[in-house]
């Protein structure tokens, strides 16, 4: 992608130990286009999900994701894999995924938004409503409250 697009910027949040263990990371250790983030406060990273055009996260395996949460309260669009609880937040429906391990894909989804941006500002919004319909902290506090009394009187 930084080949065909001279001009885009990663940021990349991944934790110094897990740079070093991964040779795919450590090749990307001093590439021109990526800033590297660690412990960062809550509020800089909300400034990342708000001047970002998109967040690129590639998963193998999902149960609960909160950088997901915290993209889509942003209006962030997600590029991502459609592998286990993504469906539960939108994936597939609100935001488009890829196939897990599909590089071909998921590449062609980031081209799209980057030479498509109604479709992005599109997905963007769809993004922002979903979070403020289905992932208010007064809605699944609820929700949680009703599962513990339910497991409780069962």
């Amino acid at each position: 992608l930084s080949g065909r697009y001279p001009d885009l910027r990663f940021d990349l949040l991944v934790r110094g130990a897990i740079r070093q263990r991964f040779e795919a990371l450590r090749r990307l250790t001093d590439h021109p286009a990526v800033t590297w983030y660690e412990r960062i406060s809550d509020e800089a990273l909300r400034h990342l999900y708000q001047r970002s055009y998109l967040m690129l996260l590639p998963m193998n395996c999902c149960g609960a994701a909160n950088s997901i949460v915290e993209a889509l309260a942003c209006g962030l669009p997600v590029v991502t894999t459609a592998v286990g609880g993504i469906p539960d937040y939108g994936g597939g429906t609100v935001y488009p995924v890829v196939s897990n391990n599909d590089d071909d894909a998921m590449i062609a989804l980031v081209e799209r938004y980057l030479q498509e941006p109604e479709s992005r500002n599109e997905v963007s919004g769809k993004c922002r409503e979903f979070a403020e319909k289905y992932l208010p902290w007064s809605l699944v506090a609820e929700e949680h409250l009703e599962a513990y009394h339910d497991l409780a009187t069962s």
